[in-house]
Formats: C-alpha cells, sequence, structure tokens
C-alpha cells in the first residue's frame, strides 16, 4: 500500500493526486518542468555573477591586469600607485 501524495494547487486546495484527471496532471507536470528551467537558469546566472567578481589578492589583480589590457595599456602606462591614500595627499600647487 503506497502513501498518498497531495497536490496544492494556487489556490491553496489540497487534492490527492491519484484523484486528479489527465489534464491537471499534465498542467502541473509542466509547470514543475517551467519551475526547474527557471531554477537552472538562476544558478547558471549566479555562477556567472560569482565568476565576474574576482575573489583574493591574486584573481583582483589578474583582473586588473585584462582590464589594462582591454584598454590598450600596461602596467608601465599607470601614473599612480593603487596602494596610494587619498585622503593624504596633497595635490602640488600649479601656477598659470
Amino acid at each position: 500500500m503506497s502513501k498518498d501524495v497531495f497536490w496544492t494547487t494556487k489556490d491553496g486546495t489540497k487534492m490527492n493526486v491519484d484523484d486528479m484527471d489527465d489534464n491537471h496532471v499534465r498542467n502541473a507536470f509542466k509547470m514543475l518542468l517551467r519551475n526547474i528551467e527557471r531554477l537552472e537558469q538562476k544558478a547558471r546566472a549566479k555562477k556567472r555573477a560569482d565568476f565576474l567578481i574576482p575573489n583574493g589578492e591574486i584573481a583582483r589583480e589578474h583582473h586588473d591586469q585584462m582590464l589594462l589590457e582591454d584598454m590598450g595599456m600596461t602596467e608601465d602606462d599607470m601614473s599612480f600607485d593603487p596602494n596610494w591614500d587619498i585622503g593624504n595627499h596633497i595635490p602640488p600647487k600649479i601656477d598659470y
């Protein structure tokens, strides 16, 4: 003897799966497949987003290097120190 399985409709009604007509079973199954696809798409999007965010010092350095290369630059082209503390910098006086 198998245990009864119940399906909850969108209005909250619980019905025994064995009592569902074929059309209702087919529509419920399609809904489950759509939900699985939606969850898989969200998981893939999250994985892509996680991949795009550098994690760790070496990853950030590699990411920064890739950005420089995309701009056609090298570290030698950079005229600033990325560790520079802007709060302690006083710009030089420029006479015009």
